[in-house]
């Protein structure tokens, strides 16, 4: 049964959980479309785009691929995919209603240098007013515990946000700063194959290991706001200012804290 078919299911795991995984929510043919445009973006578009969105493990190593930012920004394909079909309509169930789609991202993984995703909620990052939205991961590769699935916290998106501060992982300026013994012990992995899809609610507590395998993770991250949540610039700022408190701590003490 296709995700259409179930969807109070779909819904009420939602509500309770904050993250749902939808199992062939894009077919073979699909995936294979949308890897070819991914190649084409690579290729043509993102030597035109500002430095700061294509990212890398290793600089000088094509191989090592680490991000493609915002590329619904440069592209009209991709401005397309998240616009309109199958993403809208998942999300406007998930969300209840109406939604403002916001961009979509490469993220991977590289072969045995693709480094851990560090515990952290987006909503840290971007909070809202509402605080409703969502992240949507599409699977292009098999993702499992050996190249860095993610790993959720089911029922964190109901609780206050978390402690975050930076962290010294390369493309994460921070991370939860609390995350224990019984966090390690809750967290629910997701497992995916191509053309999978996990979505979890932007106040959702996820992390994902570092690749040890000898296999690339690639995955499209697709961000949606419920119509009309506005960032909360206040808050935001006062973040980035405890965020370069933070960072000054710890250069001295010899840190980074990037």
């Amino acid at each position: 049964m296709g995700w259409q078919e179930n969807k109070a299911d779909l819904k009420s795991h939602w509500d309770e959980n904050g993250w749902v995984f939808v199992r062939g929510f894009l077919d073979a043919d699909e995936v294979a479309g949308l890897r070819k445009e991914i190649d084409r973006y690579i290729d043509k578009v993102a030597p035109t785009v500002p430095e700061y969105e294509v990212m890398y493990d290793v600089k000088g190593k094509p191989e090592t691929l680490k991000r493609l930012g915002h590329m619904s920004k440069y592209d009209e394909y991709f401005s397309d995919l998240i616009h309109t079909g199958k993403f809208m309509a998942l999300a406007e169930l998930l969300l209840g209603g109406d939604v403002a789609p916001q961009y979509c991202q490469l993220f991977n993984k590289a072969a045995r240098v693709g480094v851990e995703t560090p515990a952290h909620q987006d909503s840290y990052y971007i909070p809202l007013q509402p605080n409703e939205a969502l992240t949507m991961w599409l699977a292009l590769d098999t993702a499992d515990e050996g190249n860095g699935c993610l790993r959720y916290i089911s029922g964190a998106h109901k609780l206050p946000v978390r402690p975050h501060g930076p962290t010294e992982i390369f493309g994460f300026s921070q991370g939860v700063t609390d995350y224990g013994d019984a966090d390690y012990a809750a967290e629910v992995p997701v497992p995916a194959e191509p053309g999978d899809v996990a979505i979890h609610h932007w106040q959702m507590v996820h992390r994902a290991g570092p690749n040890t395998s000898d296999r690339d993770r690639w995955g499209l991250g697709s961000v949606y706001h419920v119509a009309g949540a506005k960032p909360d610039a206040e808050l935001q700022e006062a973040r980035a200012r405890d965020l370069e408190k933070k960072r000054a701590e710890w250069a001295a003490k010899g840190k980074s804290g990037r």
